[in-house]
């Protein structure tokens, strides 16, 4: 379980629960963004918070050094980040103004402004870098990439921005349906023999923050029957990664396919982890020994093709023919 509280919020008000990447979020009030997410019969329960909850000081460079200093897109604007690191707690600053704190033992992310929980910068930070730090202290760890269902299996992509994945991805017929369209949660199955997608993450840039389909549409197999209702069923549709598909940055005068070698998969991987530069020296490690599981697991295939889309369709035939070949 991970709280979520806000400045200004009173302690005793009604929490507000949410599944994402198999965890449950206690929320100190409804996040409108997370809707989609909302646990069944958990909306009025009084908020879980420490006995001794009180704000941590902030994070200064009287006192720290930042662990990472760089630029990213928040709310729709390009803006300057900084991340502090103590030993327990992260600290998130966006434009030189401290955004949020969290605490890694609680575990627990409490943002350092009024403005509701639940949207704009506030949603952005809280499903961005701080609950992916936090999913990644329990080996679930988040790549930038689309997925999608298909008659032969599951399928993640991953891309440079700009390449094409969600483009790729969002699609639906008989044979191909979005899974996932920016984020994608992966973790080794218990038995240690597969990588598994959990789908139950927001994605922030489609409608209603989600995919447009029910998991509980695949049979047992994790296959698709090729219908959708639109709806969310709390499900986490956590489910085998069977091949991740990796597109080339450069376009091709025609479809073509390669298997990479298993280090270049691995460093594909670990290029394509979000927030992978605020890890600490520990997660580092454990993110480089699951890196190098997936490479070993799930074959990485890298494809190139013309950017048009008018031949959208002869890829999405192109893939599933490539990979039924591969079976």
């Amino acid at each position: 379980m991970i709280r979520i509280t806000g400045r200004g919020l009173a302690a005793d008000t009604h929490a507000a629960h949410y599944r994402v990447a198999g965890q449950q979020l206690v929320c100190q009030e409804v996040m409108d963004g997370l809707a989609a997410y909302a646990c069944d019969g958990k909306t009025q329960q009084s908020i879980d918070l420490p006995a001794n909850f009180v704000e941590l000081p902030i994070m200064t460079a009287t006192n720290y050094s930042p662990r990472y200093s760089g630029g990213a897109y928040f709310d729709s604007k390009f803006r300057e980040v900084q991340y502090w690191r103590s030993q327990q707690h992260g600290q998130l600053d966006i434009d030189g103004v401290p955004a949020c704190q969290i605490n890694f033992s609680e575990p627990h992310i409490h943002v350092l402004n009024t403005d509701p929980l639940g949207v704009g910068l506030n949603l952005e930070l809280i499903t961005g870098p701080a609950l992916v730090l936090l999913l990644s202290l329990g080996g679930t760890y988040c790549m930038h990439a689309g997925a999608v269902d298909t008659v032969t299996g599951r399928i993640g992509i991953i891309a440079e921005s700009g390449a094409g994945k969600s483009t790729l991805s969002q699609h639906v017929d008989d044979g191909w349906r979005q899974v996932s369209d920016d984020i994608m949660p992966l973790q080794i199955s218990n038995s240690g023999s597969q990588i598994e997608v959990f789908t139950d993450f927001p994605q922030l840039k489609l409608s209603d923050n989600k995919v447009q389909y029910s998991d509980s549409d695949g049979d047992s197999e994790g296959n698709y029957d090729g219908s959708y209702d639109g709806s969310y069923d709390g499900d986490t549709g956590r489910k085998k990664l069977d091949y991740l598909l990796r597109i080339n940055p450069v376009p091709g005068e025609s479809i073509s396919f390669s298997r990479l070698p298993r280090v270049q998969a691995m460093l594909q991987v670990v290029r394509h982890t979000v927030a992978a530069k605020l890890f600490d020296t520990t997660t580092l490690r454990e993110h480089a020994r699951f890196a190098k599981k997936v490479s070993t697991l799930v074959p990485v295939i890298e494809v190139s093709y013309p950017r048009d889309l008018d031949k959208l369709d002869q890829l999405r035939h192109s893939i599933i023919d490539y990979l039924r070949s591969m079976a």
